[in-house]
């Protein structure tokens, strides 16, 4: 099976999270008591 790789960008922005991946096109938005992790997890 082959893999792909993604670039994932987030930020913080007021009391929430923006997280946007230019390859797909796709962002998402919410508020969260916990910071994002970092991660390089195979999605």
């Amino acid at each position: 099976m082959a893999t792909k790789s993604y670039m994932a960008i987030v930020e913080r922005e007021g009391s929430g999270y923006v997280a946007l991946c230019p390859e797909l096109n796709v962002a998402s938005q919410g508020e969260t008591s916990n910071p994002p992790q970092p991660t390089s997890k195979k999605l």
